[in-house]
């Protein structure tokens, strides 16, 4: 079941219940394309890193700046990569 505070689930029922033009919408695809963006770049780089450095990031995580930013971000790194997230401090 979905947690309402999931930001996915929250822009699901946002851009099927709103009008296409809402603000509350376009909010949620531009959050979801970030994601994405993001996402790829994360995998892109995963790919070009030296096995011996690959496997340093396997077994401590990927350390996100910034990360609590946008809202669901960490969990949908650890979903598609499998790999433990770690949010740096802010200052």
């Amino acid at each position: 079941m979905p947690r309402a505070e999931d930001s996915r689930w929250a822009c699901a029922d946002a851009t099927r219940s709103a009008d296409r033009g809402s603000a509350d919408a376009q909010r949620c695809v531009r959050r979801s394309l970030l994601h994405e963006e993001i996402l790829r770049a994360i995998a892109e780089t995963l790919e070009d890193t030296p096995p011996e450095l690959a496997g340093d990031i396997a077994r401590e995580g990927i350390l996100l700046a910034r990360g609590t930013l946008l809202r669901g971000l960490p969990e949908l790194v650890t979903e598609r990569t499998g790999m433990a997230v770690s949010l740096a401090e802010s200052r």
